[in-house]
């Protein structure tokens, strides 16, 4: 048996973007100065999944959570069959009297 504990905090989980802009046409064509806006990034929690467990305990999340882990690994052998005992058989002979 092995066993993997794992604890995931919520810094973690936060991903970035940067929303698409482009420059107006409509300033190019009036030679307008245009000046290139910095593209803001903004964040977003993505937590993990839980496709790929067993079992989830209280999995209903509505903000960022620690989220605590255990990954346990068995490995079952059959167990090897014991022979069954031969039994004696005696042999018994009938003679009518």
């Amino acid at each position: 048996m092995a066993d993997i504990k794992y604890c995931h905090f919520p810094r973690e989980f936060y991903k970035n973007y940067q929303a698409f802009n482009s420059i107006s046409l409509e300033a190019l064509k009036q030679n307008k100065g245009v000046v290139k806006a910095k593209k803001q990034t903004s964040y977003y929690y993505d937590p993990l999944s839980f496709k790929a467990y067993d079992i989830v305990i209280n999995s209903s999340i509505v903000e960022p959570v620690i989220q605590i882990g255990m990954e346990i690994k068995l490995q079952y052998r059959e167990k090897p069959e014991t022979p069954k005992p031969i039994e004696k058989v005696k042999e018994v002979i009938f003679r009518p009297v």
